[in-house]
């Protein structure tokens, strides 16, 4: 989700690019190539991956778009891309955020197996594993851990809830535990099994549909970039209806003006009887009405 700040350096972006390009008027794409920018840094003009790095990013990306269109509960990829960028990233996929506060079990579970998605792509196709996936494992331990020692989701370790902290998620914000080492231990065996767990759906999951994989990954490294449209193309809609894009309705500058009716109007349209009783008939026919107490 985006802050006011975000949004404002989004719209920013959005006018520079116009005014590059020409343009008198900021168009839909301009807010695209903006987002893009702020999320991942500005695309790269010379590719300077390497084949065989670039075949490894296309099906990285691609297992994670193929499981979040496939699970229930996942944000719904938008785009995906290959296109080098500025920053650290190789490649990223854009998802639809989820539109609710409460969230359960299942979908943090489901987000786990997104994260994890990346990383066994590599495995299944390469058989061999990468540093690609870094700060996917980064986001899926903090994930599994946040189950166990914020959200109290955990059988094992009970109804508990400690402080979080931003750089290490076994310690709490002031780098003090305040649990016992033997409960350390049991909640570091809780996240590696639902990391595990995750991996092994994921693995299963992506095993079954290895055709749409490589039908992702085949179309990415020929076009670079992959759009809603185009996923829906290649693999089909999604399995669950209610993971559909939404509808952008265009807006129109021009106003319909009303023509005037030709018929002409009758006493009982214009609110009256017809009877020219006082405060009836039409409203130039209306008596004025004078009350005294």
């Amino acid at each position: 989700m985006y802050i006011g700040a975000d949004l404002a350096n989004i719209c920013n972006e959005a006018a520079l690019h116009a005014a590059r390009e020409g343009k008198k008027v900021i168009e839909r794409n301009d807010f695209e190539i903006a987002v893009e920018r702020v999320v991942a840094g500005a695309a790269k003009k010379a590719n300077t991956m390497a084949p065989t790095e670039k075949h490894a990013v296309a099906y990285h990306e691609s297992g994670h778009v193929l499981i979040g269109w496939l699970l229930k509960t996942t944000c719904l990829p938008l785009k995906v891309t290959i296109v080098p960028r500025t920053g650290p990233a190789l490649g990223f996929a854009q998802y639809m955020p989820k539109d609710k506060k409460l969230l359960h079990e299942e979908e943090f579970d489901e987000d786990l197996c997104v994260m994890l998605a990346g990383r066994v792509a590599e495995q299944i196709v390469f058989n061999k594993i990468s540093t690609g996936a870094q700060d996917d494992l980064k986001r899926a331990t903090k994930l599994a851990y946040a189950q166990i020692k914020q959200y109290g989701m955990s059988k094992t370790i009970g109804l508990i809830s400690f402080p979080a902290d931003q750089q290490n998620p076994r310690n709490d914000d002031f780098g003090v535990k305040p649990y016992s080492k033997r409960l350390q231990r049991m909640m570091d065996e809780e996240a590696q099994q639902r990391l595990a767990n995750a991996f092994k759906r994921t693995e299963k999951l992506m095993t079954e549909n290895r055709a749409k994989l490589d039908i992702l990954a085949e179309e990415l490294l020929k076009h670079e970039t992959l759009n809603y449209d185009d996923i829906v193309r290649l693999i089909g809609p999604s399995p669950y209806p209610n993971k559909q894009k939404m509808d952008i309705i265009e807006w129109s500058d021009t106003v319909s003006t009303p023509k005037p009716s030709t018929v002409p109007p009758t006493p009982e349209s214009l609110g009256g009887t017809g009877k020219g009783t006082a405060g009836e008939g039409p409203p130039s026919e209306r008596k004025n009405t004078h009350f005294t107490s």
